[in-house]
């Protein structure tokens, strides 16, 4: 979803990061940052408006490829 977003909208843990005491320690910050949270969820909300309509995962691919056709040419 951070890639889709252009910026970290939610910690994503991934693989070896997804360890139960980085993820307890994740929701605890969002649980207690009330400004943290506020600000994600309205991340999230915009990102579920940019994606929701039928085709989301099509329209997430084709704008990482961008993305990465991006990268790749400089």
């Amino acid at each position: 979803m951070n890639i889709v977003a252009g910026k970290t909208v939610a910690p994503e843990l991934i693989q070896h990061e997804a360890t139960p005491e980085r993820i307890a320690a994740e929701v605890m910050a969002i649980l207690q940052d009330d400004q943290r949270r506020r600000i994600m969820k309205e991340e999230l909300s915009q990102l579920r408006e940019k994606l929701g309509r039928p085709g989301a995962a099509r329209r997430a691919a084709d704008l990482a490829l961008s993305l990465l056709e991006m990268k790749s040419n400089g």
